[in-house]
C-alpha cells in the first residue's frame, strides 16, 4: 500500500520498481476529462499492459456468465485478450461471443469474409467453441450496446494511433453506456 498526493505518478512509479508485467485499475468516474487525459498519459508511461475495468457496485467476477468481445480488427491485444479470456474459460464455464460489426450496405461477400475472420480470430484467442455474430448497422456503438444487453463482462481493446495509446471515443462511450461491467485492455509497448 502506497499514499501519495500524486496517484498517477505513484501507479507509475509503483509499475516500474516492481517491474510489472500489467496493472489493473478500477475507474468509475469515466465522465471526467482529467481522470482520462491522465489515464492515456499512464498507458503510454508503463512498459506493461493495462486494463480497465469499469463495474457497477457490487460487480463480481466469479458470477460472469456471458462476455461479449467486440473485435474491429485493428487493434493490437490480441494477445492480452487471448490471456484475459483464457483465464475466464479456465476459472469457469462461460459463454464468450466475439462480435463484428459491418456497415449495413456490406456486400454478402464482405459480411461472409468478416465472418470467417472473426471464427478465426473467436478460435485464436478464446478456444473451444465461442460464438461468433456479424451484425450490419451504420452505428456500431448502439449495435454493441444491444449486443451487451444480456452480458455480464464486455471486453474492449483499446486503440493506438503512432504508436501512442489512447480512449478512442468509442471505446469512451461504450463503457460509459453498457449495462454491464466493462474491461478495457491496453498491450503495452
Amino acid at each position: 500500500m502506497t499514499i501519495a498526493d500524486d496517484p498517477w505518478a505513484e501507479i507509475e512509479r509503483i509499475a516500474r520498481w516492481r517491474q510489472c508485467e500489467g496493472i489493473l485499475l478500477g475507474l468509475t468516474r469515466l465522465d471526467e476529462t482529467r481522470t482520462l487525459t491522465e489515464l492515456e498519459q499512464l498507458l503510454n508511461q508503463v512498459d506493461c499492459d493495462v486494463a480497465v475495468l469499469n463495474a457497477p457496485p457490487g460487480f463480481d467476477l466469479v458470477a460472469v456468465n456471458r462476455v461479449l468481445v467486440p473485435a474491429g480488427g485493428r487493434g493490437r491485444q490480441h494477445e492480452l485478450r487471448a490471456r484475459l479470456l483464457g483465464s475466464l474459460h479456465r476459472s469457469a464455464r462461460r459463454d464468450i461471443e466475439f462480435l463484428r460489426v459491418v456497415p449495413s450496405g456490406a456486400s454478402v461477400e464482405a459480411k461472409r469474409d468478416a465472418q470467417r475472420a472473426l471464427e478465426r480470430l473467436a478460435h485464436d484467442e478464446a478456444g473451444g467453441k465461442p460464438h461468433v455474430s456479424v451484425r450490419t448497422s451504420d452505428d456500431a456503438l448502439e449495435a454493441v450496446l444491444s449486443a451487451a444487453e444480456d452480458a455480464d463482462l464486455l471486453v474492449l481493446g483499446l486503440p493506438r494511433v503512432d504508436g501512442k495509446a489512447l480512449f478512442g471515443e468509442f471505446a469512451i462511450n461504450v463503457a460509459r453506456r453498457a449495462p454491464c461491467a466493462t474491461i478495457m485492455l491496453s498491450q503495452g509497448k
